[in-house]
């Protein structure tokens, strides 16, 4: 059972009730029914239960009447009139009435529209053990509450189910559902979305609120690290509940990735406090930096406390499918034979991957990729890239002798015949003769290659040293994000910009990169030359600045909003030697970046580099 049973205080009440006579007890009656009447002139969208000083075991759990235990405990709880919040404004766009049966009422406020219903609930992650994590929900009735321009006519009945959160505050109830799924519903498309024109906005998912009378205020946690589901944020107010976590092993829903995955459920006491946000925390790497600043985050996060109510640091928490959450991945079972790589539990025949070899060689694990050296003959093999978090071969090289340092790919070069490479295919350095037979990192900054020359039946050995400083180490990891779009590749690439970076640019970058970009913007016709801009931060503004106005069909100005995350391609020329065009990229805090747009290697091969003010 979820209630919380509060006899002690009950009969500590009685006790001071008894030894007052009536004059106190009439005043203190008045003195209730002023803060009760204070209370509901308050904020509205004010939820939660202002953290203070004290700890857990000094105050009784807020809302101790709230009983989560089972379906028609939950029920019961429901029922009668919550308010549906438009989540961008924070006003009400309709009521729904829920009955301790589980029917309901839904009724739109802008025209009385409505229709009937029920909701029901059930366990789906969660064990007996656990707390009921999942709803469904029908809807009966529903042509009024559709659009009239739609091509399809909608059912008279619509469901839906997915996740659901309740949370109680001070002075209000909180109820969350998420629709959770493969396809849309006409209740996401229709009944429910407020903002039809806004298909990036929060479409499946509804906050309800409730009024009730003033509870017993919740105090901050005394722990330093829990897990939180933030329910709204005002300034420096964050109004949080503490969730509880249960993880798993599984794998991926479109690979074999191995994982740890987790869901949540409420505490036994489903409270909703108020903390303080500390002026230091620093969001600015997170993944959905939007939500976090939004009015209504509805979003889990790792929070730690100074333990008395003020949040000192907030990390996401990545997300997996079907409402589950992802803790990190699990090493990965992988193996060869003869032809075949097994990883987990798929298997691949290399004939299909790398038709060319005859054999596997070996296989190798660098960061989130497994190498798979097959061999060709003796001057050549192909390694093929196996991504982790896709399930998928996705790169190749055609050489010899790779190697790479610090686990990371980004950093690796091979041998091809007499020629050194990095792992874009650009030259490091060669010998006018002879054939590399090894290569090795002599230190930070150079390379051994050990070559063989057959001449007049003999053998010769030499080594030469090349420089090498792997600048693009930031371009091969964000081109590890462009494969996933995974929360934890973007903050991988991101914290490689250095303090105060607004964008990634991007020179002529390889082929397999811009492929995995959106379709470029023609500034110059016939240009050979692509340059590419990736958004570190929201609200960037950028165009590009043409020195001779109308020459060769440049002149043209376009603007171009990206957000966070965004890339923009252009297609422009970068001469080689007197720059012709500026990029030019503003920001919302007012800063002006101007890039003349030219080439960026210079005594090593460079392809991309952050942009500061």
């Amino acid at each position: 059972m979820r209630k919380v049973k509060i006899t002690a205080f009950i009969l500590c009440m009685a006790l001071c009730l008894s030894a007052c006579g009536a004059k106190e007890e009439k005043n203190a009656g008045e003195d209730l029914k002023q803060k009760i009447a204070n209370q509901k002139k308050a904020d509205m969208r004010k939820p939660g239960t202002k953290a203070d000083n004290a700890t857990v075991e000094d105050v009784q759990p807020s809302h101790a009447d709230a009983d989560l235990s089972s379906e028609d405990a939950i029920r019961a709880f429901l029922a009668g009139e919550w308010g549906f919040t438009d989540l961008e404004t924070g006003e009400d766009y309709a009521t729904v009435t829920f009955a301790e049966d589980g029917s309901l009422t839904f009724m739109r406020l802008s025209d009385q529209a409505s229709c009937t219903g029920t909701i029901g609930f059930e366990r789906n992650y969660s064990g007996e053990a656990e707390s009921l994590d999942y709803f469904n929900l029908e809807l009966n009735g529903i042509a009024d509450l559709v659009s009239d321009d739609l091509s399809t006519e909608p059912d008279e009945s619509c469901d839906t189910s997915g996740k659901f959160y309740i949370g109680c505050g001070e002075t209000e109830d909180y109820l969350f559902l998420n629709e959770i799924g493969n396809g849309d519903t006409w209740i996401s498309l229709e009944v429910f979305n407020i903002h039809k024109d806004d298909p990036g906005g929060k479409w499946a998912q509804w906050m309800f609120h409730r009024r009730h009378d003033a509870g017993q205020k919740a105090a901050a946690s005394a722990s330093d690290d829990f897990y939180a589901w933030v329910w709204q944020k005002d300034g420096n107010s964050v109004f949080l509940q503490k969730m509880i976590p249960h993880t798993y092993d599984t794998f991926g829903e479109y690979s074999d990735t191995a994982f740890t995955a987790a869901y949540f459920t409420e505490e036994e006491d489903p409270a909703v406090i108020e903390y303080q946000l500390d002026a230091g925390v620093d969001t600015s790497g997170f993944y959905d930096e939007k939500t976090w600043n939004s009015m209504f985050p509805l979003d889990m996060y790792k929070i730690k406390t100074d333990g008395n109510g003020t949040i000192k640091q907030v990390s996401e928490v990545d997300k997996a499918f079907y409402g589950i959450y992802d803790f990190g991945e699990l090493e990965p079972d992988f193996y060869s034979e003869q032809r075949m790589f097994y990883c987990n539990n798929a298997s691949y025949d290399m004939e299909d991957i790398a038709p060319a070899i005859t054999a596997i060689m070996d296989c190798t694990k660098a960061g989130e990729w497994i190498v798979v050296e097959g061999h060709v003959n003796p001057h050549r093999s192909i390694y093929s890239f196996f991504n982790l978090r896709t399930g998928y071969f996705e790169y190749e090289v055609v050489g010899t002798n790779l190697i790479w340092r610090d686990n990371n790919i980004a950093t690796a070069v091979y041998a091809s015949d007499n020629e050194v490479r990095d792992i874009f295919g650009n030259l490091v350095g060669f010998a006018d003769e002879g054939e590399v037979y090894n290569l090795r990192f002599k230190d930070d900054q150079t390379i051994e290659a050990e070559y063989m020359l057959i001449e007049n039946g003999v053998e010769k050995n030499f080594t030469k040293e090349f420089e090498y400083e792997a600048p693009d180490t930031a371009l091969f990891a964000y081109y590890e994000y462009l494969l996933t779009w995974s929360a934890r590749d973007w903050r991988e690439f991101a914290a490689m910009a250095p303090d105060g970076a607004d964008a990634f640019l991007l020179v002529d970058p390889p082929e397999f990169v811009l492929n995995r970009m959106g379709p470029p913007y023609e500034y110059e016709k016939g240009a050979l030359d692509t340059i590419a801009v990736v958004a570190l931060k929201d609200d960037l503004k950028l165009h590009i600045e043409a020195d001779e106005p109308g020459a060769s069909g440049k002149g043209k100005r376009y603007d171009f909003d990206l957000s966070k995350k965004d890339n923009q391609v252009i297609q422009v020329t970068a001469p080689e030697g007197m720059p012709m065009d500026n990029l030019v990229i503003n920001t919302k805090d007012n800063k002006e970046i101007i890039w003349p747009i030219m080439p960026l290697s210079g005594r090593i091969v460079q392809k991309s580099t952050f942009l500061t003010e």
